[in-house]
């Protein structure tokens, strides 16, 4: 599945770590850069993010932020309830850009990490984003298979957020 071009994706293979695999992206916004960031609190997950429904025990201390995420994953034609411990955090860097870290961790072993690197570039906000997934052997494909097209599908809810002045 290939990302939205309007949001400036850069859609790479899969790369395979020994107990995880690994999913680049590069994309961008038309918008500033805190905006962008802004996109991704843990707070606007069930507008943006295509399984999550709900965020309970939202905490967030500055930079920080913690909650648990529920969500319903796609098997076939059912929806699986699931509900995982979610953190955000946000390094600010002294030449403006930031890196952004979102990890998830959900039962059965089941973890999932993004590390975001945002620049403002004019007036386009640049990303280069890692998507990690770890999970048992057994559950490998189909978690790293759903995690890529729910995030795939989030980026471009995050872009369009961003850019569209919602919020």
């Amino acid at each position: 599945m290939s990302l939205d071009s309007r949001a400036g994706t850069a859609p790479a293979p899969a790369a395979r770590e020994p107990d995880a695999v690994v999913f680049p992206r590069a994309w961008s916004a038309r918008a500033p850069l805190e905006r962008v960031a802004a996109a991704t609190r843990l707070a606007l997950a069930p507008e943006l993010h295509p399984l999550i429904t709900r965020v309970e025990s939202l905490s967030e201390h500055g930079d920080e932020s913690e909650c648990v995420l529920h969500e319903l994953v796609p098997l076939g034609p059912l929806r699986i309830p699931n509900k995982y411990r979610a953190t955000r955090r946000v390094m600010r860097a002294a030449d403006g850009s930031m890196r952004l870290v979102l990890e998830a961790f959900a039962p059965l072993g089941v973890e999932l990490r993004h590390e975001l690197a945002l620049r403002e570039l004019g007036e386009r906000t640049e990303v280069a984003h890692v998507v990690r997934v770890r999970a048992p052997r057994l559950l490998r494909r189909f978690v790293a298979r759903t995690a890529r097209r729910a995030h795939d599908a989030w980026v471009e809810r995050v872009v369009a957020w961003a850019e569209g002045g919602a919020g």
